[in-house]
């Protein structure tokens, strides 16, 4: 099932108790927190990760003790690494915000 379908029965199924423009606003809101970074448990779902080397690409992490980080995946080993190559026990992950343009503007 797709992103798209899994959102559209979504709101169907809460639209039943509430008015026809729950729908949209559901739709609406569900696309948005698609494509704005939120942190993703690591139980839920790991990154994707290519497969030339089976390593995700860069997110920012959370590990049990609290920490955020940098780090990546690695589907092979089944490990989170930090960018200093340490392995971390991490609970979370979610995109890097984009970088800001150049001079300061979003």
């Amino acid at each position: 099932m797709t992103r798209e379908e899994e959102i559209t029965m979504a709101a169907d199924a809460a639209s039943r108790y509430e008015s026809p423009s729950f729908f949209e606003a559901f739709v609406t809101g569900a696309e948005w927190a698609d494509t704005h970074p939120h942190w993703i448990s690591v139980e839920d779902k790991l990154p994707p990760t290519s497969d030339k080397d089976d390593e995700s690409d860069d997110y920012l992490i959370v590990d049990s003790d609290g920490d955020m980080n940098v780090g990546y995946y690695n589907k092979m080993d089944e490990l989170w690494f930090s960018c200093d190559g340490s392995i971390l026990d991490v609970t979370h992950w979610m995109l890097l915000p984009q970088a800001p343009k150049k001079g300061g503007e979003e």
